[in-house]
């Protein structure tokens, strides 16, 4: 791991629980939309 993903993971491990459900739904939402430019990229390659 470079320094720079060890500082981050401790940043990340020293944030507040608080902020957690709204991490969850930004990348469910994140994931939706990736979900959804690849369907659509593989829908229109399959024209």
């Amino acid at each position: 791991m470079t320094p720079g993903a060890i500082i981050l993971g401790t940043h990340l491990a020293r944030r507040p629980q608080t902020g957690q459900l709204h991490q969850y739904y930004a990348q469910a939402v994140v994931l939706l939309a990736a979900l959804a430019v690849l369907l659509v990229l593989v829908s229109l390659m399959g024209r």
